[in-house]
């Protein structure tokens, strides 16, 4: 119940607003047909005495009774399709909101696959226990206690056994229904780290292919699958188990029920109409035990899936956090600023006790080898991470304080890998679908030196990208990547490797133009090729995630050891 409750609440469903109106619908089908088997009992009796006008009478009745019922199931279908459907909906939207906000630490420790397995089977799975699920079990309830309620009626000396036996069922399907839920959790948890591999093989197909990886991958991909069979193939027995032991509960109370209006019947306290009702009555009783067994099955299954959607959901979002103050454009100042993360349950500090000072219009370079903490200050900049310790400021406003919209609207971003959309060109660079300033954007390639590229394309600009962008080189990917940046035309430009898919004449034709993109702005660059730091003002040189030495490239090599081992070696 409490994976009910917790995805009413996070999914905004107001169940009041259907669940009154459909118990009304579902009492007129499951009253209609009840009274419908009642009045078909007294038709054969007026059959049977040949009372044309009776026999008239009741079948007159009994054909409005299937035209209401009719409407009626029309209507608690549409309740239940319209319902479903928000229900859906919001709780996709739910998921891809969340995902899109959630802290960048978490996100990145997730598997793609397992995310696309949380959408596309745990999602379903909430949406079912919400909407088709319970109200179906709703339904099938009212039409068994119709039912029920009738052949009490006809024989009321079964009301106190049968009562007791329905309690008693209902208690113990709640008790058999929890380890379903239990071991749909595993199962769940268990696909998503197949759908994993199967994802990662899909998205890396060149590099299978390049290193003859298939067999190495398939033997990777029976493992996990075999994981799954294991996992699946427990918990379909056990939901064979389960089942089976609730068909014989359901059961119970019909056979009670059975055994004592058998008798009734024998002693001759029966009439023909009455047991014509009760025994057509008696296969809506069974159709009920029936449905109310399956739902319930299905109602564990689904709030296990629902508990591991609201579980991966349940992190606090980034942008949640309001604030009054304004970002600025200003010096950037980090101050003993230490970041640790946990990989494996060991504590890895990839940023420790760093302090600098990097002034507003200043272009600045920061090299190390790798692991050194050049890309984690970089993240910590745009808010991906939050420092474990120490203060970041931008204009004197320390950077906790603002939100992560207003602190990246401040950045222009380029990655070592740039991801691009399956998309047109010129929306990838303006992440927009109109354009609205042609100059700017013709302006940003020519910067990025990918404009005369584009013009010599068929479609130039609306050229579409393939998936991966497949359809272009290495390098025209990350040009039309730095063109995003330049586009954006925000106050810092922060480039992660930025040019090192670039050949050299590409990478100085590139660099030549940057000055005018990068006018008047502070620009980082992380970089190993001295090339790409020659026209820096500063250099920031990290080694073991500490600041080893800050000045200008002669400085540094007569009083950083750390730099000029890096030099030496041509890493910067």
């Amino acid at each position: 119940m409490k994976a009910f409750f917790t995805t009413l609440k996070r999914a905004k469903l107001r169940y009041s607003i259907i669940i009154i109106p459909f118990i009304l619908v579902s009492i007129i089908v499951a009253g209609g047909q009840v009274l419908s088997n009642y009045l078909s009992g007294q038709m054969s009796e007026a059959a049977l005495i040949g009372d044309t006008q009776e026999l008239t009478r009741f079948i007159l009745l009994i054909t409005g009774l299937l035209v209401i019922r009719t409407a009626a199931s029309a209507a608690s279908t549409l309740i239940l399709a319209r319902f479903s459907a928000k229900a859906g909906f919001r709780l996709r939207a739910l998921f891809v909101n969340h995902f899109l906000r959630v802290p960048f630490s978490k996100l990145e420790k997730t598997p793609s696959g397992e995310l696309l397995s949380i959408y596309s089977n745990d999602v379903p799975h909430a949406s079912n226990l919400v909407a088709a699920g319970l109200l179906g079990l709703v339904g099938d309830l009212i039409m068994f206690l119709s039912a029920f309620s009738f052949l009490i009626w006809i024989s009321p000396g079964v009301l106190g056994s049968a009562a007791l036996a329905v309690l008693g069922m209902l208690v113990l399907q709640v008790l058999l229904s929890l380890p379903i839920q239990k071991g749909q959790v595993k199962v769940s948890e268990s696909e998503a780290k197949f759908n994993a591999v199967v994802n990662d093989s899909l998205q890396n197909l060149s590099v299978v292919a390049a290193y003859s990886l298939d067999e190495v991958l398939e033997k990777r991909y029976m493992k996990t699958y075999m994981n799954f069979y294991v996992v699946i193939r427990k918990f379909i027995i056990t939901l064979a188990v389960v089942t089976g032991i609730m068909m014989v509960i359901l059961l119970s109370p019909l056979i009670i029920i059975v055994t004592i209006l058998a008798i009734t019947t024998v002693d001759g306290g029966m009439t023909l109409a009455e047991f014509i009702a009760f025994s057509t009555t008696m296969m809506l009783v069974g159709t009920g035990v029936m449905g109310i067994a399956q739902r319930i099955g299905g109602l564990a299954t689904n709030a296990g899936g629902a508990k591991r959607l609201m579980d991966n959901t349940a992190d606090e979002l980034e942008c949640s956090k309001s604030s009054d103050s304004e970002l600025h454009n200003g010096d950037i100042i980090f101050n003993n600023v230490t970041f640790s993360y946990n990989s494996e349950d060991l504590a890895v500090t990839a940023l420790s006790n760093a302090s600098f000072t990097i002034p507003q219009g200043g272009k600045v370079a920061i090299v190390g080898g790798s692991g050194s903490g050049k890309s984690t200050i970089l993240k910590l900049l745009l808010g991906l991470y939050e420092p474990t310790d120490g203060d970041i400021f931008i204009n004197g406003t320390n950077i906790t304080d603002i939100t992560k919209d207003a602190l990246r609207n401040m950045s222009a971003y380029v990655p070592q890998n740039s991801f691009l959309f399956p998309d047109g060109i010129g929306k990838n660079i303006t992440l927009a679908d109109t354009l609205t300033d042609p100059a700017r954007l013709e302006a940003a390639c020519k910067n990025a030196g990918i404009l005369d590229f584009i013009n010599s394309l068929p479609d130039k600009f609306d050229g579409v990208l393939t998936e991966s962008a497949d359809n272009v080189s290495g390098g025209q990917r990350q040009r039309i990547a730095m063109a995003r940046a330049f586009y954006k035309n925000a106050p810092i430009i922060l480039f992660d490797e930025a040019t090192s898919s670039l050949d050299p004449i590409t990478e100085s034709q590139v660099l030549a133009s940057f000055d005018t993109a990068a006018e008047n702005k502070t620009v980082i660059i992380v970089a190993h090729r001295a090339s790409a730091i020659a026209g820096c003002d500063t250099i920031i040189a990290m080694d073991n995630g500490a600041v080893a030495g800050i000045g200008t490239h002669d400085e540094l090599l007569s009083t950083c050891e750390a730099y000029r081992n890096l030099y030496e070696r041509g890493a910067a």
